[in-house]
């Protein structure tokens, strides 16, 4: 007796009277990974994100999750004594990772550059972000400019 079983397969049009022929199998399986992988990117899943903020960013509001990173980027000139430093923050929520300054491309002294703060968020919680520029020498009425974001640390699964 012969034990061999027939494969079903789907033939698929590929226009121009062309047709592909593929195992019911094949067609399950691609379709089960396609489902996968689109279902993969709702999810979260794909680890830390950074959420990258500069001056037009300002007195808005921003969601992220436990372990993403936020990059501030900020116009500073340290030449003048002036400096960008943290005004307000919680410290259980958000953590500084680093403080640099990147002077500009034109190499000219005096001309300035741009301070990148970089924090991690740690757990959940609202974060009322504030920077101050100023001359940290001078006291708080040397004041220029301030930075505000508020920043919602959700937890995991939560949406952005």
């Amino acid at each position: 007796m012969n034990s061999e079983r027939s494969a079903a397969v789907v033939n698929i049009p590929l226009g121009e009277g062309a047709r592909a022929s593929f195992s019911r199998r094949s067609v399950i399986l691609l379709s089960a990974f396609s489902l996968f992988l689109l279902l993969g990117g709702c999810t979260g899943g794909s680890g830390p994100s950074t959420l990258n903020l500069t001056a037009k960013d300002a007195n808005k509001t921003f969601q992220l999750h436990p372990g993403d990173q936020v990059v501030i980027v900020l116009d500073a000139n340290p030449s003048t004594g002036f400096d960008w430093d943290i005004d307000q923050t919680n410290s259980a929520v958000l953590t500084l990772q680093g403080k640099t300054f990147q002077a500009s491309s034109s190499g000219l002294p005096g001309s300035g550059g741009s301070d990148t703060f970089t924090f991690k968020a740690l757990s959940t919680g609202t974060v009322n972000l504030r920077l101050k520029y100023w001359r940290s020498f001078a006291g708080p009425a040397s004041i220029t400019n301030r930075y505000a974001v508020t920043l919602q640390v959700l937890a995991a699964g939560g949406g952005y």
